[in-house]
């Protein structure tokens, strides 16, 4: 059995070579702050008629999200028959891959797959005083988590479009994807009852300008967090309780307003306008520009001219 290492850049993670797919998709989180973490996309559009290979292992959890209703099928864990529902779309299978796994799907899928090494969930814990987290799920059952489905579906535009991957972004949302899964899956406590801390004026102000001055190209949100004396998760916190908005999106805020005065004053074309305000091309900023202010920038741009 193949044995794959969290830290190392591979590709082909579970059950069924990808070669016998009909599409494959993947994206390592480590570019964006995230070491180890990976996102990776598979369908299959006709039934698969054998089980598949047992998963690799890896000192990693995995979480797999189904994009199309999957039927009740059989599964072996540790050669052990596990005979599990049917799951609805937005739904999830739990994975310890320290454990084999072997799948029998004779059927068509569409699936998202979150890869968590265990190393990197453990940080989180450690940071709260704790051990590594001990995995609670039921091996057979179908798993409906709202917050999962909806954090893993946010970086599904980013897998899918090279052109869609915002570091900051990106990273922060690997991140809450680990506390989450950490604090529902595996015993992390976290006292919501603490009163919500705030940003002091000193750690605002420099988290602002040096997000500023990297608004043309990347930035993670650990160098800012560092700056700031903090780790990621408080900072995350924090910087939203301060600002009323998570950091890349007050980030991105800040680049359509950049872009706006780039339009007016300058006959810069669309593509120069998007390369230097930090998008990845002018289609890139054209969609978060029309998202953010409802009009298109070449509008936007004719109307304040007038």
């Amino acid at each position: 059995m193949a044995n794959i290492d969290p830290g190392e850049g591979y590709k082909e993670l579970l059950f069924t070579p990808a070669t016998q797919l009909d599409a494959v998709g993947h994206m390592l989180a480590e570019p964006f702050g995230f070491t180890g973490a990976s996102l990776h996309l598979y369908r299959q559009d006709t039934a698969l008629m054998q089980p598949t290979d047992p998963t690799p292992r890896a000192d990693a959890v995995m979480a797999v999200m189904h994009l199309r209703a999957f039927g009740a099928h059989r599964e072996w864990n540790n050669g052990r028959t596990l005979a599990v529902g049917a799951a609805q779309v937005g739904s999830f299978r739990l994975y310890d891959l320290r454990d084999s796994h072997i799948a029998d799907v004779p059927f068509p899928f569409h699936t998202v797959h979150v890869l968590l090494p265990n190393s990197a969930l453990g940080l989180a814990n450690r940071r709260k005083g704790q051990e590594l987290p001990r995995w609670n799920w039921d091996t057979r059952a179908v798993v409906e988590d709202p917050v999962l489905s909806h954090l893993t579906q946010a970086l599904i535009p980013a897998l899918e479009d090279p052109d869609c991957r915002d570091k900051l972004f990106c990273e922060h949302v690997f991140n809450a994807i680990a506390l989450h899964f950490s604090k529902t899956f595996g015993g992390l406590s976290v006292d919501d009852r603490a009163p919500g801390r705030v940003l002091a004026g000193w750690q605002e102000s420099l988290a602002k300008e040096m997000l500023m001055s990297r608004i043309a190209g990347d930035i993670l949100m650990e160098e800012v967090a560092s700056s700031c004396g903090l780790s990621v998760d408080s900072f995350s916190r924090m910087f939203c309780r301060t600002t009323g908005i998570p950091p890349y999106r007050w980030l991105s805020l800040q680049r359509i307003e950049r872009a706006k005065i780039l339009l007016r004053q300058t006959g810069n074309s669309l593509a120069e306008v998007a390369l230097a305000c930090g998008f990845a091309n002018q289609s890139h900023f054209t969609r978060a520009f029309s998202r953010a202010v409802r009009i298109s920038p070449g509008e936007w741009r004719r109307r304040a001219v007038l």
